[in-house]
């Protein structure tokens, strides 16, 4: 049982957020809402990220920051997950067309804004957690 599995049993709310590749840096969206905030006083505790792609060798970067992103640039003051410091990422798309589902943990303080970054267009990336 992985983590989101286990907050329902809990019956907590499952947050999922979204974002579909444009630009290099995306900030994940809310459907019906927009840009997502972790809204103050809360975290954002991640427990499942969903990587797909129509370019094969991907490698999504994940990451919060200051302000919302829709762009090429970083957002203000960016803190990355699972990047290793140059070109490449934990969360990798190795074929085409395939959906990646990663179990993880990590989380995301009141404030900020969930982004990722990809090389590449074609691209979507889904998050799942709870806010608390």
């Amino acid at each position: 049982m992985g983590l989101i599995e286990l907050w329902v049993a809990q019956g907590k709310a499952i947050k999922t957020l979204f974002a579909r590749y444009s630009n290099t840096y995306k900030t994940f969206e809310q459907a019906g809402v927009g840009a997502y905030q972790v809204p103050s006083g809360k975290k954002l505790k991640v427990g499942k990220v969903l990587v797909w792609s129509a370019t094969a060798n991907q490698f999504p970067v994940l990451g919060y920051g200051d302000s919302a992103v829709d762009g090429t640039t970083a957002p203000t003051n960016a803190v990355y997950f699972g990047w290793n410091g140059s070109y490449g990422s934990v969360f990798t798309c190795a074929t085409a067309y395939v959906v990646y589902v990663f179990e993880v943990y990590f989380e995301i303080p009141g404030g900020k804004y969930p982004f990722v970054s990809f090389a590449q267009g074609g691209s979507h990336v889904m998050i799942m957690g709870v806010e608390e």
